[in-house]
Protein backbone atom coordinates (compact mmCIF):
# COMPACT_ATOMS: atom_id res chain seq x y z
CA UNK A 1 0.00 0.00 0.00
CA UNK A 2 3.17 2.37 0.69
CA UNK A 3 4.08 2.12 -2.68
CA UNK A 4 1.32 2.11 -4.00
CA UNK A 5 0.49 5.26 -2.99
CA UNK A 6 4.41 6.50 -3.58
CA UNK A 7 3.90 5.42 -7.05
CA UNK A 8 0.56 7.16 -7.89
CA UNK A 9 1.38 10.41 -6.23
CA UNK A 10 4.26 10.97 -8.27
CA UNK A 11 3.56 14.03 -10.34
CA UNK A 12 6.63 12.41 -12.76
CA UNK A 13 4.77 9.50 -13.59
CA UNK A 14 4.06 8.93 -16.94
CA UNK A 15 -0.09 9.98 -18.39
CA UNK A 16 -0.04 6.32 -19.84
CA UNK A 17 0.71 4.69 -16.68
CA UNK A 18 -1.51 6.97 -14.08
CA UNK A 19 -5.11 5.67 -13.22
CA UNK A 20 -6.36 9.55 -12.50
CA UNK A 21 -5.14 12.63 -11.89
CA UNK A 22 -7.53 13.54 -8.70
CA UNK A 23 -4.97 12.45 -6.10
CA UNK A 24 -7.81 12.63 -3.58
CA UNK A 25 -9.63 9.87 -5.55
CA UNK A 26 -6.59 7.63 -5.94
CA UNK A 27 -5.60 7.72 -2.28
CA UNK A 28 -9.08 7.40 -0.63
CA UNK A 29 -9.46 4.00 -3.55
CA UNK A 30 -5.80 2.91 -2.39
CA UNK A 31 -6.67 3.15 1.39
CA UNK A 32 -10.19 1.43 0.81
CA UNK A 33 -8.91 -1.28 -0.54
CA UNK A 34 -5.77 -1.92 1.14
CA UNK A 35 -8.61 -1.54 4.69
CA UNK A 36 -10.72 -4.56 3.03
CA UNK A 37 -7.41 -6.48 2.44
CA UNK A 38 -6.25 -5.91 6.07
CA UNK A 39 -10.16 -6.25 7.35
CA UNK A 40 -10.20 -10.03 5.87
CA UNK A 41 -7.19 -10.90 7.40
CA UNK A 42 -8.72 -9.41 10.81
CA UNK A 43 -11.81 -11.52 10.31
CA UNK A 44 -9.87 -14.65 9.40
CA UNK A 45 -7.48 -14.16 12.19
CA UNK A 46 -10.89 -13.67 14.75
CA UNK A 47 -12.37 -16.84 13.46
CA UNK A 48 -9.25 -18.88 13.85
CA UNK A 49 -9.50 -17.44 17.59
CA UNK A 50 -13.14 -18.17 17.76
CA UNK A 51 -13.10 -21.99 16.55
CA UNK A 52 -9.88 -22.78 18.63
CA UNK A 53 -12.12 -21.31 21.73
CA UNK A 54 -15.14 -23.73 20.62
CA UNK A 55 -12.77 -27.07 20.28
CA UNK A 56 -11.69 -26.21 23.58
CA UNK A 57 -15.00 -25.79 25.51
CA UNK A 58 -16.19 -28.82 23.16
CA UNK A 59 -12.94 -30.96 24.94
CA UNK A 60 -14.32 -29.29 28.67
CA UNK A 61 -17.79 -30.10 28.47
CA UNK A 62 -17.18 -33.49 27.37
CA UNK A 63 -14.67 -34.00 30.21
CA UNK A 64 -17.00 -32.92 32.75
CA UNK A 65 -19.70 -34.83 30.72
CA UNK A 66 -17.43 -37.97 31.53
CA UNK A 67 -16.83 -37.15 35.03
CA UNK A 68 -20.60 -36.72 35.60
CA UNK A 69 -21.34 -40.38 34.38
CA UNK A 70 -18.23 -41.69 36.41
CA UNK A 71 -19.70 -39.90 39.64
CA UNK A 72 -23.21 -41.61 38.64
CA UNK A 73 -22.04 -45.10 37.77
CA UNK A 74 -20.49 -45.51 41.34
CA UNK A 75 -23.39 -44.07 43.11
CA UNK A 76 -25.37 -46.30 41.26
CA UNK A 77 -22.99 -49.59 41.95
CA UNK A 78 -22.85 -48.48 45.78
CA UNK A 79 -26.84 -47.78 45.76
CA UNK A 80 -27.15 -51.00 43.95
CA UNK A 81 -25.04 -52.98 46.38
CA UNK A 82 -26.77 -51.33 49.11
CA UNK A 83 -30.11 -51.91 48.15
CA UNK A 84 -28.96 -55.89 47.73
CA UNK A 85 -29.88 -56.53 51.32
CA UNK A 86 -33.39 -55.08 51.22
CA UNK A 87 -35.69 -58.68 51.25
CA UNK A 88 -37.90 -57.84 48.38
CA UNK A 89 -36.99 -56.76 44.68
CA UNK A 90 -39.50 -54.56 44.28
CA UNK A 91 -37.94 -52.31 47.47
CA UNK A 92 -34.29 -52.78 46.15
CA UNK A 93 -35.86 -51.33 43.06
CA UNK A 94 -37.93 -48.57 44.30
CA UNK A 95 -34.53 -47.42 46.58
CA UNK A 96 -32.57 -47.85 43.98
CA UNK A 97 -34.98 -46.00 41.46
CA UNK A 98 -35.17 -43.49 43.85
CA UNK A 99 -31.57 -42.91 45.00
CA UNK A 100 -30.53 -42.48 40.42
CA UNK A 101 -33.05 -39.65 40.83
CA UNK A 102 -31.54 -37.90 44.09
CA UNK A 103 -27.75 -38.28 42.26
CA UNK A 104 -28.74 -37.08 39.09
CA UNK A 105 -30.30 -33.92 40.34
CA UNK A 106 -27.23 -33.33 42.54
CA UNK A 107 -25.35 -33.92 40.04
CA UNK A 108 -26.95 -31.66 37.50
CA UNK A 109 -26.87 -29.08 40.25
CA UNK A 110 -22.65 -29.56 41.30
CA UNK A 111 -22.02 -29.28 37.55
CA UNK A 112 -24.52 -26.52 36.67
CA UNK A 113 -21.84 -23.86 36.14
CA UNK A 114 -18.99 -26.55 35.06
CA UNK A 115 -19.00 -25.26 31.29
CA UNK A 116 -16.40 -24.17 29.22
CA UNK A 117 -15.59 -20.21 28.81
CA UNK A 118 -12.66 -20.06 26.87
CA UNK A 119 -14.97 -19.40 23.32
CA UNK A 120 -17.08 -16.57 25.59
CA UNK A 121 -13.26 -15.25 26.39
CA UNK A 122 -12.31 -15.31 22.58
CA UNK A 123 -15.19 -13.31 21.43
CA UNK A 124 -13.63 -10.25 23.53
CA UNK A 125 -10.19 -11.23 22.69
CA UNK A 126 -11.02 -11.97 19.23
CA UNK A 127 -13.15 -8.12 18.60
CA UNK A 128 -10.55 -6.71 20.34
CA UNK A 129 -7.90 -7.90 17.78
CA UNK A 130 -10.30 -6.91 15.16
CA UNK A 131 -10.35 -3.27 16.18
CA UNK A 132 -6.90 -3.24 17.07
CA UNK A 133 -6.61 -4.00 13.43
CA UNK A 134 -8.56 -1.90 12.03
CA UNK A 135 -6.89 1.00 13.94
CA UNK A 136 -3.17 -0.39 13.21
CA UNK A 137 -4.62 -0.21 9.64
CA UNK A 138 -5.65 3.11 9.68
CA UNK A 139 -2.71 4.39 11.16
CA UNK A 140 -0.73 2.68 8.72
CA UNK A 141 -2.08 3.92 5.85
CA UNK A 142 -2.26 7.49 7.12
CA UNK A 143 1.78 7.68 7.69
CA UNK A 144 2.15 5.99 3.93
CA UNK A 145 0.06 8.54 2.29
CA UNK A 146 1.10 11.62 4.23
CA UNK A 147 4.93 10.75 3.73
CA UNK A 148 3.86 9.87 -0.18
CA UNK A 149 2.26 13.57 -0.51
CA UNK A 150 5.08 15.04 1.50
CA UNK A 151 7.51 13.56 -0.85
CA UNK A 152 5.98 14.57 -4.19
CA UNK A 153 3.78 17.81 -2.76
CA UNK A 154 0.64 16.93 -5.09
CA UNK A 155 -1.75 17.00 -2.49
CA UNK A 156 -2.01 18.67 1.02
CA UNK A 157 -0.49 15.90 3.38
CA UNK A 158 -2.85 16.41 6.02
CA UNK A 159 -6.01 16.11 3.88
CA UNK A 160 -4.47 13.17 2.06
CA UNK A 161 -3.85 11.00 5.38
CA UNK A 162 -7.36 12.27 7.21
CA UNK A 163 -9.16 11.04 3.68
CA UNK A 164 -7.16 7.57 4.15
CA UNK A 165 -7.40 6.97 7.22
CA UNK A 166 -11.74 7.24 6.87
CA UNK A 167 -11.36 5.40 3.71
CA UNK A 168 -9.08 2.59 5.14
CA UNK A 169 -11.08 2.65 8.45
CA UNK A 170 -14.73 2.03 5.85
CA UNK A 171 -12.87 -0.61 4.52
CA UNK A 172 -11.89 -2.87 6.79
CA UNK A 173 -15.61 -2.51 7.67
CA UNK A 174 -16.51 -3.56 4.31
CA UNK A 175 -14.89 -6.39 4.57
CA UNK A 176 -17.34 -7.95 6.45
CA UNK A 177 -19.94 -6.79 4.33
CA UNK A 178 -17.85 -8.36 1.09
CA UNK A 179 -17.69 -11.52 3.20
CA UNK A 180 -21.13 -12.07 3.86
CA UNK A 181 -22.27 -11.16 0.59
CA UNK A 182 -23.47 -7.37 1.23
CA UNK A 183 -22.15 -4.94 -1.42
CA UNK A 184 -19.37 -2.35 0.08
CA UNK A 185 -20.23 0.34 2.24
CA UNK A 186 -23.57 -0.99 3.34
CA UNK A 187 -22.49 -1.25 6.49
CA UNK A 188 -21.54 2.12 7.75
CA UNK A 189 -20.46 1.49 11.04
CA UNK A 190 -19.47 -1.55 13.23
CA UNK A 191 -20.68 -2.47 16.75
Amino acid sequence: MGKLMDYHLNPDLPADRRVSDNYQLLVEQIAGRSGEVSGTLGLGAQDFIGDEASDKDKGFEHAIAQRKNLISGAVGTVVGVGTSFIATPWAGAAVGGGAGTVTSVVLEELFEDAEGKAKEDAQSTGGQYWQQGMVRGKDITQLAVREAAEKYHTIDAGDAASAAGEASRQGYINARAILEGQAPGSIAEFS
